[in-house]
């Protein structure tokens, strides 16, 4: 339970860093990139910098950490367009949700798996919320809610690959994994560091730090804890738990203002998330 709780701790600081970083840093992608090469630091440190190259698996890792990387990037990239859109509550929201409604989508696809009821119930729920949270006279505008479905998407698929390095990979390169993880997303933001002439300084470099480090370990904690309590438990517990924390945040330290048919779409979002997984 104790590793649950710190993924829980860090993807909600991962969400409050990155909103606290809005107006404070003038190059996002070098901060991004910081924040990768911290996450692949701490990750070097716990493998003793041992990449196991060679061992069995090995190669399953490296592609799948590859196809990972680059939706994490993409997640982030879209997490900051979303936050500076709709602040830090909304993304919050529709990333936990990717998380849960993709994997499932994945698996009924391309796998052969039923949805139960309770499942299918959670989905029309979820969906319902989705459209709430952008109808009615003081709607979002549609240049808002199209980032928040692509965040919905790209953190869903991104869970789906962690999902099945779960299930098919070897749980003692749990770590070699996410260091490829955050090695392909750094080489594609220094792709686009180049492209674009960003500049790197003290606050890219602070804030990247203070994203990277709970990033790693609400990575690591949630690969860490799935080896103990079972993904039904742990992903929507996770889910509403961020949710509840990130909300929390968005009221007090950002005093963000929902209206009240969006905080009732929020709350349907959470039940929707329970009868996921049950």
């Amino acid at each position: 339970m104790l590793f649950l709780i710190l993924a829980i701790l860090g993807g909600s600081m991962l969400s409050i860093m990155m909103r606290m970083s809005e107006g404070r840093v003038s190059s996002k992608i070098s901060m991004l990139a910081v924040n990768y090469i911290t996450c692949m630091l701490l990750c070097a440190v716990y493998m003793d910098f041992n990449l196991a190259i060679g061992s069995e698996g090995s190669g399953f890792t490296l592609g799948l950490g590859m196809i990972t990387g680059v939706f994490y990037v993409v997640s982030l990239l879209l997490m900051q367009l979303n936050i500076r859109k709709n602040g830090v509550i909304l993304p919050s929201v529709f990333s936990r949700l990717g998380g849960l409604l993709v994997p499932l989508a994945v698996a009924i696809c391309f796998f052969d798996e039923s949805p139960t009821i309770l499942q299918i119930i959670g989905a029309v729920i979820a969906g319902g919320a989705m459209i709430a949270i952008n109808a009615g006279p003081e709607k979002t505008s549609d240049a808002s809610i199209l980032p928040l479905l692509a965040l919905l998407l790209s953190d869903g698929f991104a869970t789906t690959m962690s999902t099945i390095y779960e299930k098919l990979g070897a749980s003692e390169l749990n770590t070699q994994f996410l260091f490829y993880t955050f090695a392909t997303a750094l080489l594609i933001c220094i792709v686009l560091i180049l492209k674009n002439k960003e500049r790197l300084g003290w606050p890219e470099i602070l804030f990247g730090l203070s994203i990277g480090i709970p990033n790693f370990y609400a990575s690591r904690c949630l690969l860490q804890a799935l080896e103990n309590i079972p993904a039904v438990i742990a992903y929507p517990t996770r889910g509403v738990a961020c949710i509840v924390v990130v909300s929390l945040a968005g009221i007090l330290l950002f005093r963000e203002h929902l209206h009240k048919r969006q905080w009732a779409a929020i709350g349907a979002i959470l039940i929707a998330v329970a009868l996921l997984n049950i």
